[in-house]
């Protein structure tokens, strides 16, 4: 099994912006049958309101956030139950990135030590980007351009 991994977030500097949401899903090695997933938003008190640039292209705003948001601790039990099954690697769509946001937030909230996210920070990170060969003859290097290229 893989586990998809995608994060918005309020800015692209993975040591100061934070998640604002994450879409995840655990799917069999042929990525033919999705086992589990999940998709929230993400808040806690001491965030900083987003980026502009990063706003124009997520359109989440931060009264959205404030009132749909769970806990980053709430995601990170969501993201240890969906890969409870075990998965073998995590794919990200831009892999140093994602990864890097999650490694910060974990940091923040004091959760180093927690076998669960210790367990998905010790899989192989993938990047949809870089390490998917089927993705090098598409041109856009948005996500939602190459889903549209796949159909």
């Amino acid at each position: 099994m893989v586990l998809l991994i995608d994060f918005e977030t309020t800015g692209l500097d993975t040591k100061k912006a934070r998640i604002v949401e994450v879409g995840a899903m655990v799917v069999t090695d042929d990525f033919k049958d999705t086992i589990a997933s999940m998709s929230t938003l993400v808040y806690a008190d001491d965030y900083e309101p987003i980026d502009p640039a990063i706003l124009a292209i997520s359109g989440i705003d931060h009264k959205e956030l404030q009132r749909d948001g769970v806990t980053p601790r709430f995601m990170f039990e969501g993201l240890k139950a969906l890969v409870a099954g075990g998965v073998s690697e995590v794919i990200a769509f831009n892999s140093s990135f994602d990864e890097g946001m999650l490694r910060e937030e974990i940091v923040r909230q004091g959760h180093e030590l927690d076998p669960g996210m210790h367990y998905i920070m010790s899989q192989p990170w993938l990047c949809a980007m870089a390490d998917i060969e089927t993705n090098y003859k598409h041109k856009p290097w948005r996500l939602s351009h190459l889903a549209l290229e796949y159909g």
